[in-house]
């Protein structure tokens, strides 16, 4: 066998002194170490009083296995971890329902005129002019030319109590009903069926209901249910494979990462989400506030949420992981969000284009595979004007709603006076169908003082058959009036 050790020069011991011999020793030390074998790299070592190894081997492929396993570590790494289909699409999910939450406004603009209100508003309408309809429908709506109605809105906060009146009349026709909120309970009036109260079971309204903390209890509900769901879902319904699809009309082969499930597993995911709700004292009271009462949601029987299944895939750059596009597929119907069409939502039958979703600062448009508008609507707001439009516009059919409100303000903080005015257009292959206007002039006032009799309130059974029977009759005559 071939003798791999190192040779070492013969030295004089004589002339070497303990300095010089410890340094012998370690050269020898260190030539021994990067003894590799034959066929591997070799290290020469500088001649040092006479002391000189052979060449050095295996260091290279020591190197290389160290190499090789960082390499490894790195690809375990990246798909274990990093490129972890239940781990990217689960906060995918999550960025998905925070920018959801993110279209609710976070602040509404309104009247204050404190916690007790009066708002008194006058309707009128105007028919300018009405296309090829039948008979009945083109009586009726000349005939709102007649039509005047007055609804007042009461609130008063400090005694819990809320008024409704509506005063409707047509030429000799007249409609008087009134609602009440009181104690917790509900009453109603309706002139000629009654003059008493009548009894309609317990009533829950929120006085103290706040649009700005409405909003923030619909957005912290919605984060309930997304941790509920995220919590639910099993590794073995992530999957992830390498396949192309288009980004900005290219193919490009990418890493897709989905979650697919189907209704059994949809229901399991249902039933633990309400399970979660129940045992969440925040959720709780945010549907308590709604009138709902977890404990009463009954998860017994499944659902029928989709006839096949639904499936939340990303799809994402093979090396850097950067999300190029999300999409919902439910059944037949894909919905898909990509990152480079920033507020627009692409919607598909199977793999056909059918419409566009784009939203601008103060509005939301709807598109068809072309590019014709179909609809719109657009809201601008500030704390005495607000204005709405809403156009559709689909296979023929028009419609163009137009709503601009003033308010001005009269005392200062505690009564406004309010200009409403909404245009209607309707129209069929361009073609008027309807056109008319309503103009709402109404008042609004921080004062309010609910005086109603509900003493001797009754129940609807306690009124005769005949006289039910006889104010349904006059109801009826009223309406047919509106059609002649």
């Amino acid at each position: 066998m071939e003798d791999k050790s190192v040779e070492v020069l013969n030295v004089e011991q004589e002339d070497v002194n303990p300095f010089e011999e410890t340094m012998i020793s370690e050269k020898k030390a260190i030539a021994k170490d990067w003894d590799m074998g034959e066929g591997t790299s070799s290290l020469k070592s500088e001649d040092i009083n006479g002391v000189q190894p052979k060449k050095k081997r295996r260091i290279g492929l020591k190197i290389f296995l160290f190499l090789l396993f960082v390499v490894l570590m790195g690809v375990l790494s990246y798909f274990f971890y990093f490129a972890n289909p239940q781990k990217i699409v689960s906060n995918s999910l999550g960025r998905t329902s925070n920018t959801l939450s993110k279209l609710l406004p976070s602040k509404i603009n309104k009247l204050d005129v404190g916690k007790d209100s009066s708002l008194n508003n006058n309707i009128t309408f105007k028919t300018t002019k009405v296309g090829k309809l039948n008979k009945e429908v083109t009586n009726l709506l000349n005939n709102l030319n007649n039509v005047k109605a007055n609804v007042v809105i009461d609130k008063d906060t400090t005694n819990k109590k809320l008024l409704g009146k509506a005063d409707i009349d047509y030429k000799d026709t007249s409609i008087k009903a009134k609602y009440l909120f009181s104690d917790g309970k509900g009453y109603y009036y309706v002139q000629d069926l009654s003059d008493k109260y009548i009894k309609n079971g317990n009533s829950n309204i929120d006085f103290d209901m706040n649009v700005e903390k409405e909003i923030k209890n619909m957005k912290d509900f919605g984060e309930i249910v997304s941790k509920s769901l995220l919590n639910s879902l099993k590794s073995k319904n992530f999957h992830r494979k390498f396949t192309s699809t288009k980004i900005n009309g290219k193919n490009k082969t990418v890493m897709k990462l989905s979650l697919t499930l189907n209704n059994k597993e949809l229901n399991n995911i249902y039933k633990n989400i309400v399970k979660d709700i129940q045992k969440d004292s925040k959720a709780n009271k945010i549907l308590k506030d709604l009138n709902i009462n977890a404990k009463d949601i009954d998860t017994s029987l499944d659902i029928a949420f989709v006839d096949n299944k639904v499936e939340y895939n990303v799809y994402a750059d093979i090396l850097t992981l950067k999300e190029y596009k999300t999409e919902v597929v439910v059944d037949k119907y894909r919905f898909v969000y990509e990152e480079d069409k920033k507020n627009e939502i692409d919607i598909y039958e199977k793999e056909n284009l059918i419409f566009k979703v784009k939203k601008n600062k103060d509005s939301i448009t709807l598109y068809n595979a072309v590019d014709d508008k179909v609809g719109t609507i657009s809201i601008e707001d500030d704390k005495l004007n607000t204005k709405i439009e809403v156009e559709a516009d689909y296979d023929s059919f028009k419609v163009d709603v137009d709503l601009n409100s003033k308010a001005t303000e009269i005392s200062s903080g505690d009564k406004f006076f309010i200009t409403t005015k909404i245009d209607i257009d309707v129209r069929n292959k361009n073609e008027v169908l309807y056109q008319g206007i309503i103009n709402v002039d109404s008042t609004l006032i921080g004062d309010v003082d609910i005086k109603e009799d509900i003493t001797d309130s009754i129940k609807y059974s306690d009124i005769k058959k005949e006289d039910r029977d006889k104010y349904l009759e006059k109801l009826m005559t009223s309406l047919q009036k509106l059609m002649e």
